[in-house]
C-alpha cells in the first residue's frame, strides 16, 4: 500500500489530490499483468479503467500505425474513457504490469477535484497555468499593484510655494506632492530637503521648479513584478498608479520589496555605489543565489531573465563608466547581442558585445580599453565567446560606416558566419552611450534584407538546421555520445528564437525579446492568439528545463552545457517537454510553408 501511494503520487496529476484523497482512491485501484502482444483497449471498445503502467511498455495503433508509445509512469487512456470509445488499438509491447483504476472512480475525481480535471481537459497552455497556481510563488506571480496598499498624494500647482505645498503634504499625511502642469512632475522629502538644506532655495520658491519629470506611472491592474522591473530599470523609489488613466496613488519602493522579498533591488543599489571592479566582481557572484530563489519560488524564466539581465546591464554600464575614461564615453556605444543582447540570459554565458565607434580614428586607443573591459568580465564569469565575438577583438569594434560596410558584404557572401553575425547585430541592444548608433545599423541590416530575399530564405531554413529530438513515436530521441541526454537548446530553444527573429526581421518588429517578438507578431496577425500562447509557453517551459538542469549541474561542479536527461525530471515535466516539442515541430512546418522552404533546393 505504502509503495502504491509513493507511485501514486508520483505521477500528475494524482499529486495534486490530498493525502486522504489519494487513500481513498487506493481502494478503487487494481494491479493486472498482461503478456507482450495481448491487446489492452480495442477500437470502439468503452474503456473501464484508467491504466497506469509500472513496467513495461504499451503502443497505441491509428489503423496499423503507430502514432504513440507509453512507457513507465505514464497513464492511458484517460481521452477514450472521456469520448465514451476508443477511436485506437492499445497493444501491450513489453510484459506489462500496471495499475488500474475504475472509471467510475476517474471521473469522480474529475467532477469533485478542479485542478486534476484541468489537466485532462485543457490546452497546453492551460495546463501550464495550472500547475503554476499550485506552485510556491501563486501569490507572488498573480500579484497585481491592486492588491497592495497605495500611498495618498497632495497635487499643487505649479506656482504653489513650496512651504504651502509642504505644509499641505504633512496635513494630508501623504508620501509626495505632484505637481500638475503640461507634464507631471514629482516633490519628495529628498527634494525638499535638497531645496532648502543643500541649495537654500527660499520657502517661497513656487513647488514646480524643484520638481522632477519625467515621472514613471504603472496601471492599477498591473502586475506587481512589472512595477519591480520598472523601479529596478529607472533606478527609482515609488510609481505613480493610474486608473482608467486617473492618479489613484503611489507604490512606494519599500511596499513592493517587502512584498517580494528577493533583494533584487538592493543589488542594484550596490551596482550603482560600487567604486571598483573588486566590488562589482563581488556583487555579480551573487546572481546566482537570486537565480535559485526565484527559480524555487517558480517564477517564470522570461520574467526572471528581464530581472537579471536589468542587472547584468547595470553591471555593463558600470564597468564601463569604471574602465572607460570619461572622454571616451560619448565616443563609443557598447552593445551586446545574443542572449543578452534579447533579455534571455539567466546564467552568465558567453559574451557576446561590441563596440560602434563614432570617430573610427580612436579606434586603437579605445580597444586597449575594451581588452581590458572584456578581461575583467571574465573574470566576473562571463566566459569569452568562442568565436570570438566580443570587443577584445578588434574586428568588433568599429565605425558605424564600416559596420554597414560590412553587413553588405554579408549579403553579397552569405557563408554561415555571416548568417550568424547578421543574425546577432539584429538582437543587438546598447548598454552604455548612445543607441542611435545600433538602430541606424539594424534600419541599414532591414533594408538590405529586401534587396536579398535568397538571404533572408537562408535565414529562415537555419531555423530548420536541427532535428527536434522527438521521435515519429514521440518517444524522445538520446545522445547515447552524451550519457543518454538530449540537447533542448538545438531541439526546441533554438528553433524558437531563430524562427521568430527571422519573422521579426521581416516584419520589421526591433523588439529584441523572443516573447515580444511573438507578441508583436499576434498582433500583425501573423499568426493567431492561440499559437502565439502555445508558442510562448513552449519556450518558457524549455528555458525552466534547462535551468533547472544547469543548476544541478552547479550543484554537481559539472561543466555547464544544453543537455537534459528526461530521466532527471518529474513525470509531468517529460509531459510538458514532449508538448513543447510538438509545438516547435508546428512551428517549423509554419517556417517552412511561410518562406516556401519546401519550393527552396
Amino acid at each position: 500500500m505504502s509503495n502504491l501511494l509513493n507511485f501514486l503520487s508520483g505521477i500528475h496529476p494524482f499529486e495534486l489530490l490530498s493525502e486522504s484523497e489519494l487513500e481513498e482512491t487506493l481502494s478503487h485501484i487494481d494491479i493486472g499483468y498482461y503478456k507482450r502482444g495481448e491487446t489492452l483497449i480495442s477500437i470502439d471498445s468503452s474503456p473501464e479503467k484508467l491504466y497506469m503502467i509500472l513496467k513495461g511498455r504499451v503502443l497505441e495503433f491509428e489503423e496499423e500505425k503507430v502514432v504513440s508509445i507509453y512507457n513507465e509512469r505514464e497513464s492511458l487512456d484517460a481521452k477514450s474513457i472521456l469520448d465514451g470509445v476508443s477511436k485506437n488499438r492499445f497493444v501491450v509491447d513489453e510484459e506489462l504490469l500496471c495499475y488500474e483504476l475504475s472509471k467510475e472512480k476517474f471521473l469522480k475525481l474529475l467532477q469533485t477535484h478542479q485542478s486534476f480535471k484541468n489537466y485532462y481537459m485543457e490546452s497546453f497552455v492551460k495546463k501550464i497555468g495550472s500547475i503554476r497556481k499550485g506552485g510556491a510563488l501563486s501569490l507572488f506571480m498573480v500579484a497585481k499593484v491592486s492588491n497592495i496598499f497605495l500611498h495618498s498624494v497632495t497635487f499643487a500647482k505649479p506656482d504653489e510655494s513650496l512651504q504651502s505645498a509642504v505644509k499641505r503634504k504633512e496635513s494630508e499625511k501623504s508620501s509626495a506632492i505632484l505637481v500638475e502642469g503640461s507634464e507631471i512632475s514629482i516633490v519628495t522629502d529628498t527634494n525638499i530637503r535638497k531645496s532648502l538644506v543643500l541649495e537654500e532655495q527660499p520657502l517661497s520658491t513656487p513647488v514646480g521648479e524643484i520638481g522632477i519629470k519625467p515621472v514613471q506611472t504603472i496601471d492599477f491592474e498591473d502586475f506587481l513584478f512589472n512595477a519591480l522591473l520598472l523601479i529596478t530599470k529607472h533606478q527609482i523609489k515609488r510609481l505613480v498608479v493610474l486608473k482608467e488613466g486617473k492618479i489613484v496613488g503611489i507604490l512606494e519602493q519599500m511596499d513592493i520589496l517587502s512584498y517580494f522579498s528577493n533583494h533584487s533591488h538592493l543589488v542594484m543599489v550596490e551596482i550603482e555605489k560600487a567604486s571598483s571592479v573588486e566590488e562589482l566582481l563581488s556583487i555579480s557572484n551573487r546572481f546566482i543565489s537570486l537565480i535559485r530563489t526565484l527559480h524555487e519560488k517558480d517564477v517564470k524564466v522570461r520574467h526572471s531573465a528581464k530581472l537579471i539581465n536589468e542587472l547584468n546591464i547595470k553591471i555593463y554600464f558600470k564597468l564601463a563608466n569604471l574602465i572607460f575614461p570619461k572622454e571616451l564615453h560619448s565616443q563609443i556605444s557598447l552593445f551586446v547581442m545574443g542572449s543578452e543582447g534579447r533579455r534571455e540570459q539567466i546564467l552568465k554565458t558567453d559574451q557576446d558585445n561590441g563596440i560602434i565607434l563614432k570617430n573610427s580614428l580612436i579606434r586603437d586607443e579605445v580597444l586597449k580599453y575594451a581588452k581590458l573591459f572584456s578581461s575583467k568580465l571574465l573574470e566576473m564569469g562571463y566566459p569569452e565567446c568562442d568565436g570570438n565575438i566580443m570587443v577584445s577583438n578588434p574586428y568588433w569594434v568599429d565605425s558605424l560606416e564600416n559596420f554597414k560596410i560590412r553587413i553588405l558584404e554579408f549579403f553579397e557572401n552569405p557563408t554561415p558566419q555571416a548568417l550568424l553575425e547578421l543574425s546577432i547585430i539584429f538582437d543587438g541592444e546598447t548598454v552604455f552611450g548612445d543607441e542611435k548608433p545600433l538602430l541606424e545599423l539594424k534600419e541599414h541590416l532591414l533594408n538590405k534584407l529586401q534587396d536579398f530575399q535568397f538571404v533572408r530564405d537562408s535565414l529562415a531554413k537555419a531555423s530548420l538546421s536541427f532535428e527536434t529530438p522527438l521521435s515519429f513515436f514521440k518517444n524522445f530521441i538520446l545522445d547515447s555520445k552524451h550519457d543518454n541526454e538530449l540537447d533542448i537548446k538545438k531541439g526546441g530553444i533554438f528553433p524558437i528564437v531563430h524562427g521568430v527573429r527571422i519573422l521579426a526581421m521581416e516584419k520589421r518588429i526591433f523588439q529584441t525579446n523572443t516573447v515580444e517578438r511573438i507578441k508583436e507578431l499576434n498582433n500583425l496577425e501573423v499568426f493567431n492568439r492561440e499559437f502565439a500562447s502555445e508558442l510562448m509557453e513552449a519556450f518558457d517551459t524549455l528555458l525552466t528545463l534547462r535551468l533547472k538542469a544547469r543548476l544541478q549541474k552547479i550543484d554537481d561542479e559539472k561543466e555547464l552545457d544544453n543537455y537534459l536527461n528526461p530521466n532527471d525530471i518529474s513525470s509531468f515535466e517529460r509531459v510538458l517537454l514532449k508538448d513543447s516539442f510538438r509545438i516547435v515541430e508546428r512551428f517549423k512546418k509554419f517556417i517552412t510553408h511561410h518562406f516556401s522552404l519546401d519550393r527552396i533546393s
